[in-house]
């Protein structure tokens, strides 16, 4: 009942996030800006986006060293795409745990310490997406129009600031990380059990203890490069589908639209759907002044670049492997302690 309940939920977000998406848009026009596209930066957007996951396996590979050294490739790169390809077509997320649990079965290792690695992994996406947001609002929010809603040109105004703060609060978190053990071995030993500043600390703990299954710093670093690698790829692959539509936005300018896509493709909703679209149009309408529709093809068109090939290609991959959707799911939810 829980799981139809969120099912319901999702569903009827999506539809109605996209019905709002269809307000005062010309689908003639929307149309006509789709079959102008440029099918040649359409190819070259969907070849960067799935080049992402071959940076993500390489990544995973790296987080999971500790554990084992020299899993194929093949695996990673298997469990990676399946892994997204579930969280597009199955509600509550249930990919995050797909990927994690597969690979667990097919290399018979813990599935505690390598959904610790995806977990990891999560985070320093995050977080890299927040980096790249600071770096836009520090070096680059002036180039934002003169004129606009006033949520806008406060936008513009106190975007220097913003991202000063969001980029302290990055590096100071990767300096947790790297000082952890030290560091909270030393504020324990400073805070009286039970009282609310031990449980502060606690809180704090237990944000960066995933990290530990990274035991030096040679892990963090390479992770850290290879997550930078594939969001930089995935802003190319953006910029390559914005110029099938001659929206003109230079690599930069896609830090901005991609921290509003993240939080759009993070809303557990089939596939994204709503929820990309509102963000992404929002974005370029508001912040660049795209016209309606032209954003409308365009974020729709990215929509389906970043989301069509990995479900394409995850279910070839999931049939190699001898599996349903409907088995994966249950073995998720009897793993994962969710309801199937």
């Amino acid at each position: 009942m829980k799981r139809l309940l969120r099912v319901g939920l999702s569903s009827a977000l999506s539809l109605v996030l996209i019905v709002l998406c269809f307000r005062g848009t010309d689908l003639q026009a929307v149309w006509g800006a789709l079959t102008r596209a440029h099918s040649g930066y359409i190819l070259l957007a969907v070849a960067l986006s799935l080049l992402t996951f071959v940076v993500r396996a390489l990544r995973w590979r790296v987080l999971l060293s500790h554990l084992r050294s020299g899993i194929p490739f093949s695996s990673l790169f298997s469990c990676t795409v399946i892994g997204f390809m579930v969280s597009y077509v199955l509600p509550g997320r249930v990919g995050e745990l797909t990927r994690p649990l597969l690979l667990a079965a097919k290399e018979q290792m813990s599935k505690g310490s390598v959904i610790a690695t995806v977990a990891v992994a999560r985070m320093m996406d995050f977080l890299t997406v927040l980096f790249l947001f600071s770096v836009y609002l520090i070096g680059f929010s002036s180039r934002l129009p003169e004129s606009g809603s006033e949520w806008m040109l406060e936008f513009r105004s106190r975007g220097i600031l913003v991202g000063a703060v969001i980029l302290l609060g990055v590096i100071a978190l990767y300096t947790v990380v790297l000082l952890r053990i030290h560091l909270f071995d030393r504020l324990e030993a400073w805070t009286r059990a039970g009282g609310w500043a031990r449980r502060v600390v606690d809180f704090f703990h237990s944000v960066v203890r995933g990290f530990e299954i990274l035991k030096g710093g040679r892990a963090l670093a390479g992770s850290m490069v290879l997550t930078l690698l594939a969001w930089c790829l995935i802003d190319l692959s953006i910029l390559a589908g914005l110029r099938a539509f001659e929206v003109r936005l230079d690599f930069v300018d896609v830090f901005l639209l991609i921290a509003f896509l993240a939080v759009g493709i993070a809303v557990p909703t089939p596939g994204g759907l709503g929820p990309y679209q509102a963000a992404g149009l929002f974005c370029l309408m508001t912040f660049f002044g795209v016209g309606q529709d032209l954003a409308f093809a365009a974020i729709w068109a990215q929509w389906g670049v970043a989301v069509i090939p990995v479900m394409a290609l995850g279910a070839i991959l999931i049939w190699r492997e001898g599996l349903t959707l409907g088995q994966v799911g249950r073995m998720v939810g009897r793993e994962g302690g969710m309801p199937s």
